[in-house]
């Protein structure tokens, strides 16, 4: 689950872009939660959770200036302008705007290596704070118009859409959205609070991908409220509310039509108990009614023990449920020749497919400890999910995607160890190591899930000179390297058009040098794939993109190759 202060926002229509809805400049921070997460933010999270907390108008800048622009010929503007109307009422101005006009065919398919795009997004934020009575509010009202175009380069969209002229796809997005949030703390009883939020949206997307039509249209509403207090002293810790639900979707597939409603109620109870020495528990249980997939209950218990010094383990468990949006969240696919294939079953959903569900568990260890006097910390996870139920994307078949129900094992085990380092004043040091393995019952087999590499390596290291009068520089590295990945079965095509089992491993470079003359100003320049790595072939009949062979879904890899960009920041407290 992905959310933006604690209300769900990537998902639905968004599920496929939404991550680039929301510009860096505003997030304020950001949490993850590893496993099933809290019972509080609904029963969807299988995995994690991602929470981003948005700038708060009351104590960001009061102007802030942040200009972009790439090698690539993309150009970014972010700007924010907060300010204080009195002593409760405070108000933000956030402006963000990107474009790539700029065609690029690097390895000369006649496709565009990248998107031409562009994007504008408004947001105007209101907070409210009465310290005395103990409220806190905020209001958000968003705007968002994002325009995409790929395709041949020759594709013309005002003459060749929908045509076999030259193939092209284009992607408009608008979204409106409005958030609020509502906080009373009792001012003679501080842990005893009322919460509650109340977000409303609508999506509408627009697209053609060749000569294959997507358009779809989402309608929103997200409402809960909760309430916290103790049970005796504050080791005892509750929270308990209500949310509500509501989506419409109103999609159109080709030339078929799938209109569905999903509302949901539900209610939920989290307990926590804080030693406040070694041991901390949190164990929650929800129940929800779904018009489509019943009434369920949903438990979930994490905990933490602090077996000595520097030391933390944590384990957790839950359960998680969803309804898929297969199309959505899988617009790839419209980008190649497949025929598409649901399976449906008799008990299923719009779409004839039943509800993922699936079981994560989890555990992590923590050690912090010194190295020649300096701080030093490593970290060891495992995580795994077991699906009872999974909307299978079946790719085995060249000429076809199929979506069916699960009937097997499907499960994905996650091991990671990361090591960080402050081996001098002002440098640190941070590598990871990770370890995927995803696997789902075909209809062909057991097999590893596509396109996802079983090991990944990461490290960075970051240096900060000391500041001497409100200045200083800023250097930071970044090294990935990702394994083999495996393609699905391209067998039964021409061999022209066939792809070994396995994608070759590679790694990449990003590097940034930040200058800050003040307080107020500072300029960065900075390189993304350093390495120059690229896909050379990530189009599969790519001369005849009508043809029953053409598909772009295989991308395992960068296709444009190295990048490299320059920037500045400017603000006003």
């Amino acid at each position: 689950m992905i959310a933006t202060e604690n209300i769900p926002s990537v998902r639905g229509a968004a599920q496929a872009y939404g991550l680039s809805f929301t510009p860096g400049t505003w997030v304020e921070s950001i949490q993850i939660t590893k496993g099933a997460g809290s019972v509080v933010n609904g029963y969807e999270s299988i995995a994690g959770q991602i929470n981003a907390e948005l700038q708060k108008p009351a104590n960001s800048d009061k102007l802030f200036v942040n200009l972009y622009g790439a090698s690539s010929k993309r150009l970014e503007i972010n700007t924010q302008y907060n300010t204080q109307l009195n002593k409760k009422w405070s108000t933000g101005i956030f402006v963000h705007g990107n474009s790539q006009q700029e065609e690029h065919d690097v390895n000369n398919d006649n496709f565009l290596d990248m998107p031409l795009y562009n994007q504008i997004n408004l947001m105007n934020r209101w907070q409210y704070i009465d310290n005395e009575n103990g409220i806190v509010a905020f209001m958000n009202l968003r705007y968002l118009n994002d325009e995409k175009q790929t395709g041949e380069l020759d594709f013309d969209p005002d003459t060749d859409n929908l045509t076999t002229n030259a193939w092209g796809s284009e992607i408009n997005t608008q979204r409106y959205e409005f958030s609020g949030k509502l906080g009373y703390v009792n001012p003679e009883l501080p842990w005893q609070s009322v919460g509650m939020q109340l977000a409303v949206s609508n999506h509408q997307q627009d697209s053609y991908f060749g000569l294959r039509v997507y358009d779809i249209e989402h309608n929103s509403i997200y409402s809960n409220i909760i309430y916290n207090s103790i049970i005796g002293d504050s080791r005892h810790k509750i929270k308990t509310g209500l949310d509500f639900t509501q989506d419409s979707y109103n999609e159109l597939v080709e030339d078929t039509d799938y209109v569905h409603k999903d509302n949901s109620v539900g209610g939920f109870f989290e307990y926590n108990f804080d030693d406040l020495d070694k041991f901390n528990l949190t164990a929650g249980v929800r129940a929800d009614y779904h018009n489509r997939l019943g009434f369920f209950l949903t438990p979930r218990v994490h905990a933490r023990y602090r077996p000595w010094a520097k030391s933390a383990l944590r384990v957790s468990f839950g359960r998680g449920k969803r309804a898929a949006n297969i199309f959505a969240e899988n617009q790839n696919l419209f980008a190649s020749s497949r025929e598409i294939n649901i399976q449906r079953s008799a008990s299923g959903d719009i779409y004839g497919l039943d509800p993922e569900i699936a079981w994560n568990y989890g555990v992590s260890f923590m050690q912090g400890f010194n190295i020649f006097s300096r701080k030093a910390e490593l970290i060891f996870d495992y995580y795994r999910t077991d699906f009872q139920n999974q909307v299978v994307v079946d790719w085995e078949n060249p000429q076809e995607i199929s979506f069916y129900n699960l009937d097997g094992d499907s499960f994905a085990n996650s091991f990671q160890t990361e090591f960080s380092y402050n081996p001098a004043e002002r440098l640190d040091l941070r590598m990871a190591y990770k370890f995927y393995d995803v696997q789902t019952k075909y209809q062909t087999g057991t097999k590893i899930k596509p396109l996802i590499p079983e090991h990944r390596v990461f490290a960075n290291l970051s240096y900060e000179t000391e500041i001497k009068n409100n200045s200083q520089w800023k250097f930071d590295a970044t090294y990935n390297w990702l394994g083999e990945q495996r393609f699905p079965s391209t067998a039964t095509n021409p061999e022209e058009f066939q792809l070994g089992e396995y994608s070759p491993s590679l790694s990449t470079l990003n590097a940034q040098i930040t200058r800050v003359f003040s307080n107020r100003f500072e300029i960065y320049v900075g390189g993304e794939n350093m390495t120059n790595v690229r896909q050379d072939r990530p189009i599969l009949a790519a001369e005849d993109p009508f043809g029953e062979y053409f598909d772009s879904t295989l991308v395992y890899g960068p296709v444009f190759g190295n990048l490299y960009y320059a920037g500045f920041r400017f603000k006003l407290n």
